[in-house]
């Protein structure tokens, strides 16, 4: 690891390369500049970041980490896709957790970025955060513009956190239910604030 200390309040790019790091975990509140170098042999990655640079290059971070079998990355708000053109294939990723909002169209077309080239994905864990009291345009139709033939072809487990019942989030379960065709698990923990009781989510789900 190499740290090039700040200089007038601006820190100078320090970059992580260890080939044979099999576990990388990153945390902390402002974003200072680190970037990701040769991680050959990666099997578990944790990049929980809330606050990133503005600056920061998403494609390539998230090409830095594709070897690993299990990811676990907090999504930035942005208001476009970050992972825009993403082309790296996740060939070992089995298990995938991330922070994301599934009201902004740009965080759901991030994810789908992943996915499409996560082919053995078989546990999938989300957890949501959403300031906004208002529900975005997430609709079936857009969703099902996102289906590929091998989308979730494996995935077998689906966990859900924080869930407030927003049609947005209600049509984004929806439509892995009815496409993951080899799901054994679908688990949902709704938020305090959710509108709706467990009994109401559960039915308004089994429709």
């Amino acid at each position: 690891m190499l740290l090039f200390p700040a200089k007038n309040g601006v820190y100078h790019q320090w970059v992580i390369q260890a080939p044979n790091l099999q576990n990388f975990f990153i945390t902390g509140l402002y974003d200072d500049g680190w970037q990701i170098g040769d991680l050959t042999f990666l099997e578990e990655a944790t990049v929980d970041w809330p606050l990133y640079s503005f600056d920061r290059d998403f494609v390539k971070l998230i090409t830095g980490l594709s070897q690993a079998r299990e990811l676990d990355f907090a999504m930035p708000v942005r208001d476009v896709n970050v992972l825009e053109g993403l082309s790296c294939s996740f060939k070992n990723l089995k298990c995938l957790s991330l922070c994301t909002s599934l009201h902004l169209l740009s965080n759901v077309l991030s994810f789908f970025c992943i996915i499409r080239n996560a082919s053995k994905l078989e546990t999938l864990r989300i957890k949501l955060f959403d300031d906004s009291t208002q529900d975005d345009e997430v609709d079936n139709d857009f969703l099902n513009g996102q289906w590929t033939d091998d989308l979730f072809s494996n995935l077998k487990s689906v966990y859900v956190r924080n869930m407030t019942c927003k049609l947005s989030e209600m049509h984004f379960i929806e439509f892995i239910l009815s496409k993951a065709r080899n799901l054994e698990k679908n688990d949902v923990c709704l938020a305090e604030d959710c509108s709706k009781s467990n009994e109401e989510a559960v039915i308004e789900l089994a429709k």
